[in-house]
């Protein structure tokens, strides 16, 4: 398949917490009669890094390139200073000892984005890339681990940022 393909799609219930340091599942409520909620990740803005991750099969299409990430997510507030997030990924395959991994030693990428001062307004960031080789070189079938971080001492906004989404393309 070509660069720029869609691999994963990343949401909030399909996370898997850190034990230390974890964002926390929270739901924006909609404005309907009956309300309904969308679920998000709540990255605290003031306190310190939080995380979270998603463990995913490298899907059958994937031509070897590097990874591209684009986040979806809501500020809590309306601080219009920067909010800034880190992805890490790497691969676990066959006949290798799992809790030889160190995720968060593995080379990130920041993506920062400022939001509009709205409380609860959605924002698309602009997309940050992990190589092939700072991924661990994943193959199709492959296992891969992918944490998102957020970097709250990095960028100015105290506020919670909200994650709806992480989309991940080829790159």
């Amino acid at each position: 398949m070509a660069s720029g393909d869609t691999l994963f799609e990343l949401f909030p219930l399909g996370s898997i917490p850190t034990t230390t340091a974890a964002a926390t599942i929270d739901f924006i409520s909609d404005g309907s009669t009956v309300v309904g909620q969308i679920p998000v990740l709540d990255f605290a803005g003031a306190t310190a890094d939080e995380h979270a991750e998603w463990v995913v099969l490298v899907p059958s299409h994937y031509a070897g390139g590097g990874l591209t990430f684009e986040i979806r997510y809501a500020p809590a507030g309306t601080v219009t200073n920067a909010v800034q997030f880190e992805l890490r990924a790497d691969k676990i395959v066959d006949d290798e000892l799992i809790t030889g991994h160190d995720l968060q030693g593995q080379t990130a990428t920041d993506i920062t984005d400022t939001p509009n001062g709205t409380a609860n307004d959605l924002h698309v960031t602009s997309t940050g890339a992990i190589t092939h080789s700072n991924a661990g070189s994943p193959a199709v079938s492959d296992l891969l681990r992918i944490r998102l971080s957020r970097d709250y001492d990095h960028a100015g906004n105290a506020d919670d940022a909200q994650v709806i989404a992480v989309y991940v393309t080829e790159t």
